[in-house]
């Protein structure tokens, strides 16, 4: 059976994520180039809108389908524009487009994935791999932030990939995956009402919620567990024996971490 094609890049084997959201769906499969490399090095992600039953709403399922396959792009061109500036901590893409599956782009196989498993293997972090990751993010956004006019806007541990091989999290590179579209930051009103408002609108909804995930990647890495939402801890973050294992650090964390949540 012949497996799915993207541009010049064949898949290989079964998908190895679908991540299924309310309406759409996300499908990663591993990779390689079909002209003749044999060597699955890079990642397919694949973007569709699962179709609607109503048979009346499907003028409306389709324009919708288009446009998100379209902010979808969008983002990965932002991506694709900002690592020409940064290449050390944004992924790579390697080409994007639309098919019959959907919107899709194509980058680098991470072996080590991101901090989502580095967070659910591991479990806690020294001070001195907190300061690399902070940096490595707002870095990140930064780039971003030059070359596009916003931040990142879709900052979580599963966006934030580990690079190279196995090594102490200190000296890892990281690179960000999949910011936000610009049109799910818009002010309600859409594309002209966002034209109205200038990027200024866009450009504080995305720092604002980059500013909390950093907070979020923060708790998550101190106390070794996911978060999936605000409902999953308590505000203000409390001492506990995961904190106070950052020793003489604890405190000064603790204090940015819940500055960042606020």
């Amino acid at each position: 059976m012949s497996m799915p094609t993207f541009g010049d890049y064949e898949t290989v084997g079964e998908p190895i994520r679908i991540t299924e959201e309310p309406g759409q769906t996300s499908t990663v499969w591993k990779a390689r180039l079909s002209t003749g490399d044999d060597s699955p090095r890079f990642v397919v992600k694949c973007f569709s809108r699962r179709p609607g039953t109503a048979t009346e709403e499907k003028p409306t399922t389709d324009t919708l389908e288009q446009d998100r396959g379209l902010e979808f792009l969008d983002a990965v061109k932002q991506l694709k524009r900002a690592r020409e500036t940064n290449n050390q901590v944004l992924a790579p893409i390697h080409a994007f487009g639309t098919s019959d599956a959907g919107a899709w782009y194509v980058t680098d196989f991470y072996q080590r994935k991101s901090l989502k498993e580095y967070i659910t293997l591991q479990g806690g972090v020294e001070s001195k791999a907190l300061e690399h990751v902070v940096y490595s993010v707002v870095a990140g956004c930064q780039a971003l932030q030059r070359a596009t006019g916003r931040s990142h806007g879709n900052l979580k541990a599963s966006n934030v990939l580990l690079a190279g091989q196995p090594r102490p999290l200190r000296n890892t590179p990281l690179n960000l995956i999949d910011p936000c579209p610009n049109a799910v930051l818009a002010p309600v009103g859409g594309a002209s009402r966002q034209q109205e408002v200038g990027t200024a609108a866009v450009q504080q909804a995305c720092e604002a919620r980059d500013l909390n995930a950093i907070g979020e990647l923060i708790l998550q890495l101190v106390e070794g567990r996911l978060i999936g939402s605000r409902y999953d801890y308590n505000y203000p973050i409390a001492p506990s024996p995961a904190w106070n294992a950052l020793g003489k650090d604890a405190e000064r964390w603790r204090e940015v971490c819940n500055r960042l949540l606020s």
